[in-house]
């Protein structure tokens, strides 16, 4: 699954890098980080789900 968080980070980060998007610099965190964070779990379940297996 690490694998599988790398690649929507930076698959995200590019996303973010091609549409020229602006982050503000006070930032802790960025915003490629964010959307991985909150996609990676979504990710998780939806493969659960296509095997058949539990969400717990």
């Amino acid at each position: 699954m690490d694998d599988k968080i790398v690649a929507i980070y930076t698959i995200v980060s590019d996303f973010l890098m091609a549409i020229h998007y602006y982050e503000d610099p006070q930032r802790q965190m960025s915003d490629a980080e964010v959307m991985a964070t909150a996609i990676s779990p979504i990710l998780r379940v939806t493969i659960q789900n296509q095997k058949g297996e539990s969400n717990a």
